[in-house]
């Protein structure tokens, strides 16, 4: 099985075109992380939700860099790509 958020250059992408920071916290399944936080906060093992925001988890983000102009013009070029396979 292949996951998406291991791909930088995708999540980097997504940061572009969405012209907004991306955080990919390498869990496939956040739901599961999401809960363990709410127990942990639950059970006062955290001090707050601040702290959460701290999580290693929570440190690899990317932030947008690319030209709006190439980012449309590669997204373009994505959609075709794609559109010879579905």
């Amino acid at each position: 099985m292949t996951y998406i958020f291991l791909n930088s250059h995708v999540i980097q992408f997504l940061s572009d075109l969405l012209n907004t920071p991306v955080t990919n916290i390498g869990v496939a399944d956040v739901s599961a992380l999401g809960a363990a936080f709410i127990v942990g906060l639950g059970a006062a093992m955290y001090e707050n939700i601040e702290v959460l925001s701290e999580s290693e988890y929570l440190s690899n983000s990317k932030y947008p860099w690319m030209n709006k102009i190439q980012v449309l013009r590669d997204y373009e070029g994505w959609k075709n790509y794609i559109s010879k396979y579905f």
